[in-house]
């Protein structure tokens, strides 16, 4: 279990307002680990995620990543990684985190569709970040990681 020398609990399951109040001290103390491999991280948004890159650095910095964060424009994620993006070149991301929720979908089913319709609009959603993911992954050549959808 990761714990820290001040005994912030950094481990499933985790006390997020704890990390969030303490973040600055967490994050100077760990950032005394001289052996941290810096890695770039690209935040593709769906929706704000600024507690989730909060939480996040901290949590990679406990196991030795010291990430260099670079956050997209706000609910841009699709036009951000699908068309070609200079600034993202530029910075050369290790890894692209695409951060979503189910606003983001496109192609919701509703109670009156068939399920001909529902499985079209599935379908058509899935396609959809198929083609961020492929774009992504052609253009940066790194890893691509999706959130799971809220309920």
């Amino acid at each position: 279990m990761n714990k820290m020398s001040k005994n912030y609990k950094i481990s499933y399951p985790f006390d997020s307002k704890l990390i969030l109040r303490k973040k600055n001290s967490i994050r100077r103390e760990l950032l005394l680990n001289d052996n941290l491999v810096e890695k770039k991280i690209f935040i593709a948004n769906g929706s704000t995620t600024k507690e989730i890159v909060n939480i996040l650095e901290i949590f990679l910095l406990s196991s030795g990543i010291k990430p260099i964060f670079f956050e997209g424009e706000y609910c841009r994620y699709y036009e951000e990684l699908t068309f070609k993006n200079n600034d993202l070149e530029k910075f050369k991301p290790d890894i692209i985190y695409i951060h979503t929720s189910r606003q983001n979908l496109l192609n919701l089913p509703t109670f009156d569709d068939s399920s001909e319709e529902v499985s079209a609009k599935i379908d058509a959603e899935f396609l959809r970040l198929k083609k961020i993911w492929d774009n992504a992954k052609e253009n940066y050549k790194c890893t691509i990681i999706q959130n799971n959808f809220d309920l």
